[in-house]
């Protein structure tokens, strides 16, 4: 037994030896070719870390730097006003309040501690403004060349084969989006071989897709787009406003409004509006465009897209060549006077304005729903009373009020304890269906100056209701 225990085991190690043997050949000489697979220190290893980093930029309005950003939620304090931001939404309504008004100074300061992501999604505790300082002067200049690259976006999910010749472990791993990648990328070791999985689809900034089946043709198409969008690595938060813009609504727009005119036509740093001073332009649902000037019509057409939650038009207008090209849609600005719908490619502006009120809805007259047992008067001035609903013509407008809290008197005084306090009048009528406020001059509370048609009355919660001379229709609701 003993002689037949130790033959067997002779045999078992001399056939292990001979798969260890075939593994290793299997590997040396059956698998993916070195110029297909990726390595530490190659090009497509530098350029995909570049491509799958955190995009720093989009949030510059806030921590003033691009290398890096504000984990949300985070709360700040704007002209005044604080702000609790917890999607890229919310940068909207801190825009909304710089653009209020145009003569006065605008601040932002942060409410502290808040984590930044940094390129590679690693994070960092910071306490105070002088530890964020310190994080943002080691990033770029504004503009200045960095090494995240935006102009170019993959599409997952993909997946890679991977084998570590240390632990001879063979794995297949997916990842679902940038940070799992880059991850990936940036611990991979030189005793890691790893093969993408192709076709893998890349998106380019103008909105078009290229699908790569190798290495060589990934890398080439990285490196012809890394730079050929502007990637907005700068300060100026009225240069890209258009989150969450749609082809729809482009569409809409351009179909409620006509007699559009280029009142801005920027090409290569020059302004060459007067060249289009002349023309009124129509853009038709059908694709089509007419510009009209005193001499001549001119038609052409024009066609919408989208890609990454970016609107892309095409103009094409004989003769007018500095507004014919593929734009991308930056901002849709409505006001009471007119809509402005401005264009960027790269450093190039084109903005299309046209005197145009958005649609007002016909309003029947209201009957007042006051609750004949609960006066009005009674509860204004029984504790204090907080704005918990703003709609100017649909739109919310609530941060403007700068989170007052109103506190109203019998003597007809009312008092809102936001930052700035500010004492008002208040009177309602005979029958308590017209309750009229007066906070004089001073923003913002002075926007609450009208005479409101009470619409309902609890002891918990007040609803108003102002229609304007030009039909804008403005809600305010208080609640206790």
């Amino acid at each position: 037994m003993k002689k037949t225990n130790g033959f067997i085991s002779i045999l078992l190690l001399t056939v292990l030896m001979l798969i260890s043997s075939c593994r290793q050949e299997e590997y040396a000489y059956v698998g993916t070719p070195p110029e297909q697979s990726l390595s530490i220190g190659s090009t497509i290893i530098s350029l995909l870390q570049g491509t799958t980093s955190n995009d720093g930029s989009a949030d510059n309005l806030i921590d003033q730097a691009s290398c890096f950003s504000v984990q949300l939620p985070v709360s700040v304090i704007v002209n005044g006003t604080q702000i609790l931001v917890e999607d890229q939404k919310d940068y909207e309504v801190i825009e909304l309040i710089f653009d209020e008004y145009e003569d006065d100074e605008d601040t932002l300061e942060i409410i502290f501690p808040i984590t930044i992501i940094m390129n590679d999604f690693s994070t960092n505790a910071v306490l105070n403004a002088e530890e964020l300082s310190v994080f943002r002067d080691g990033c770029p200049e504004e503009n200045e060349a960095d090494d995240d690259i935006e102009c170019v976006d993959i599409q997952y999910p993909i997946t890679a084969s991977i084998f570590n010749s240390n632990s001879e472990i063979i794995d297949t791993i997916s990842f679902m989006d940038d940070m799992s990648f880059n991850s990936f990328l940036n611990n991979l070791t030189d005793d890691d071989f790893v093969s993408l999985n192709f076709p893998i689809t890349l998106l380019l900034h103008d909105g078009t897709s290229v699908e790569v089946n190798s290495i060589v043709a990934l890398e080439n198409v990285i490196e012809e787009n890394k730079d050929a969008c502007d990637e907005d690595d700068d300060n100026d938060f009225n240069d890209d406003d258009c989150i969450d813009c749609t082809t729809t609504e482009f569409i809409e727009v351009w179909a409620e409004c006509s007699n559009w005119e280029a009142h801005l036509v920027e090409i290569d740093g020059e302004s060459r509006a007067v060249e289009y001073s002349s023309y009124v332009f129509t853009f038709q649902q059908d694709g089509s465009v007419l510009a009209v000037s005193d001499t001549e019509t001119i038609v052409g057409t024009w066609v919408s897209s989208s890609a990454n939650d970016k609107v892309f038009i095409t103009i094409t207008v004989p003769g007018l060549d500095n507004i014919n090209g593929l734009w991308e849609l930056q901002e849709i600005k409505r006001t009471l006077l007119d809509t402005d719908v401005r264009l960027i490619a790269g450093e190039n502006k084109v903005h299309f304005r046209s005197i145009c009120l958005p649609d007002i809805p016909v309003i029947d007259p209201i009957d007042p729903i006051v609750d004949p047992v609960i006066d009005i008067v009674e509860s204004l001035t029984t504790g204090v009373w907080g704005v918990s609903n703003y709609l100017v013509d649909g739109i919310n407008q609530l941060p403007l009020l700068g989170g007052n809290v109103l506190t109203f008197d019998e003597d007809g005084g009312v008092v809102g304890s936001g930052l700035l306090p500010l004492s008002g009048t208040w009177v309602v009528n005979e029958d308590s269906t017209v309750m009229t406020l007066d906070f004089g001059l001073l923003p913002p509370l002075n926007l609450l100056n009208a005479d409101w048609e009470v619409v309902s009355v609890s002891e918990t919660q007040i609803e108003l209701q102002h229609v304007g001379l030009l039909g804008v229709v403005t809600s305010l609701v208080l609640t206790q």
